[in-house]
C-alpha cells in the first residue's frame, strides 16, 4: 500500500527511525486569549487517538510509540489489506528512553518540554526548533511574518490590545464592505479558536467576552474578512538540508464554519493557478529556511471567488493528517489512480459497534479493480455522561475516473449509519 523507504529516501536517512505523537500539544498551553468553547470530553478523546495515523507514514523498519493498543480486529484488517505496519510500542516517550538513544526521531511536534530529553539521549530530531514551531503554529505570528515579507494574506487586521478591537473592526468593515468576518486567536486547528462575526450582535458578544481578558499581557487577536473560496488548498512541504521540497498539493473539504471534513489528495487545479501557488510556496520555503526551520510543514491557502490567491492562511509547523497519507498517495498515483480522497465520519450509538460490522459493509462494495477504499482510522470512545459510544471513522478512497470516486464517496456517506452497523453484528 505504500512505497518502500518513502521517508528514508526523502530524508536520506535509511536507518530505523522512531516516531511518537504529542497531538495538539500547542493547543493545551495557556498562551494568549481564549474564546468561549463547549468542552466535549468524548470528542477530545477521539482526537487524542488519532496519533495512531503516524504508522502510515513510517517506513516498515521504523518504530512507533503509541499511547494505547489499537483494536485487534482493526489491526488484523489492515494486515489483510496489505498495510505493512512498523513495530509498535505502547506508552509515552519517557517509558522508552532507550528507544531514543543515538537515532533519528520524528515527533508530531517538537515542544520545549522534550528538548532536554532528546539532547540527553543524543537523538537526531527531524523537526523545527521548539520555539520556532510554537511561533509558526501561532496564527497571529504567521500573519505578521507573511506581511513583513510581502506574502499576500487575507484582508484583516491584528489587535495587540483589547482597546484596539472595536475601532479596528469597524475600520475593517468600512474598508472591505464585507458581510462576514472571523476573529482568530493564536492557537487552534480545524475551526477551534475561531469566532464568526456575521452581524453586530456577534461582535458585541465577543467584544464583551474578550473585555474580561483585556489585562492579559499577551492579548493578541486578528480579525479577518471571511473569503468565499473556489479552492481550499493545502501544501505539504519538506524543508531539509537547506532546500524546500513541495511534496504534495491537496485540496480540503471545509464546512461553513471552517471545520475540516476531508481532502482531495490529487486535485485538478488550473495550471496557471498551480504555477503561481508553487512560486509563492518556494518563497515561503526560503523564508522558513532562513528562520532555521527543518522538517515537515503544512500550509493552508485559498483561491477566493475573485480569483485572488492567498498562499498562507496558516502554517502547521508539524506533521498533519494529510502528511500521514503521503506514502500511500504516491503509491496509488503510481498505480494509475488519479482520483484520491480522504473523508471521516462521526457516529454515535447506544450500543457498541464492532469493527467487523464496518468491515463487512466494505466487503460488500463492488470495487472491481477500478476503485478502492481503505478504513485507515477506527476510533472509539464511551461517553460516560450520555452512556453512548462515539466513533470517528477515516476512509481513504481512490478511483481511475472522477465519477467513480464521487459515486464511492456518496455511497459511503449513506453506508455510515450507526443503526445499520449495529444490525450487522
Amino acid at each position: 500500500m505504500k512505497k518502500d523507504l518513502f521517508i528514508g529516501k526523502l530524508l536520506d536517512v535509511p536507518e530505523s527511525k522512531l516516531w511518537y505523537s504529542n497531538l495538539n500539544w500547542e493547543q493545551k498551553i495557556k498562551l494568549g486569549v481564549r474564546l468561549p468553547q463547549f468542552k466535549n470530553a468524548a470528542s477530545d478523546a477521539i482526537v487524542e487517538q488519532m496519533h495512531w495515523h503516524q504508522v502510515y507514514l513510517a517506513d516498515e523498519h521504523d518504530e512507533v510509540i503509541i499511547k494505547e493498543a489499537p483494536n485487534p480486529d482493526y489491526l488484523a484488517y489492515l494486515e489483510r489489506q496489505g498495510v505493512r505496519l512498523p513495530q509498535l510500542f505502547i506508552g509515552n516517550p519517557y517509558e522508552h528512553p532507550d528507544k531514543f538513544r543515538d537515532r533519528p526521531v520524528i515527533p508530531y511536534l517538537l515542544d520545549a518540554s522534550n528538548f532536554d530529553f532528546f539532547r540527553e539521549n543524543h537523538s537526531t530530531v527531524i523537526g523545527p526548533p521548539p520555539t520556532l514551531a510554537l511561533d509558526l503554529n501561532n496564527k497571529i505570528f504567521t500573519r505578521m511574518l507573511c506581511e513583513s515579507h510581502s506574502i499576500p494574506v487575507s484582508d484583516g487586521v491584528i489587535c495587540h490590545h483589547y482597546e484596539q478591537l472595536a475601532p479596528q473592526f469597524h475600520a475593517l468593515q468600512e474598508r472591505t464592505q464585507a458581510s462576514r468576518f472571523v476573529l482568530k486567536t493564536a492557537y487552534g486547528s480545524s475551526g477551534k479558536n475561531l469566532f464568526h462575526i456575521r452581524d453586530s450582535k456577534d461582535f458585541e458578544f465577543i467584544n464583551a467576552y474578550l473585555s474580561r481578558q483585556r489585562e492579559k499581557a499577551d492579548f493578541m487577536v486578528s480579525i479577518e474578512r471571511w473569503h468565499e473560496v473556489d479552492y481550499n488548498l493545502n501544501a505539504q512541504l519538506l524543508l531539509w538540508n537547506g532546500t524546500c521540497r513541495i511534496l504534495a498539493i491537496t485540496s480540503q473539504e471545509i464546512n461553513d464554519v471552517g471545520v475540516y471534513k476531508g481532502s482531495d489528495l490529487n486535485p485538478a487545479v488550473p495550471e496557471q493557478i498551480m504555477e503561481a501557488y508553487k512560486s509563492e510556496l518556494e518563497q515561503l520555503g526560503r523564508i522558513l529556511l532562513e528562520q532555521g526551520y527543518q522538517g515537515f510543514a503544512g500550509v493552508d491557502s485559498i483561491i477566493d471567488k475573485q480569483g485572488r490567491l492567498i498562499p498562507v492562511i496558516e502554517i502547521n509547523a508539524r506533521l498533519t493528517m494529510v502528511t500521514y497519507m503521503l506514502a500511500i498517495r504516491d503509491q496509488l498515483i503510481s498505480d494509475g489512480f488519479a482520483y484520491i480522497a480522504i473523508r471521516f465520519y462521526d457516529l454515535k450509538s447506544p450500543e457498541r459497534i464492532p469493527f467487523s460490522s464496518l468491515e463487512q459493509q466494505f466487503e460488500e462494495l463492488d470495487l472491481a479493480g477500478q476503485r478502492g477504499a481503505l478504513i485507515y482510522g477506527f476510533h472509539e470512545v464511551l461517553d460516560p455522561k450520555q452512556q453512548i459510544y462515539v466513533y470517528r471513522v477515516f476512509v481513504l478512497c481512490w478511483a481511475r475516473e472522477k465519477q467513480q470516486l464521487l459515486n464511492l464517496i456518496e455511497y459511503m456517506q449513506g453506508m455510515m449509519d450507526s443503526k445499520k452497523l449495529v444490525e450487522k453484528r
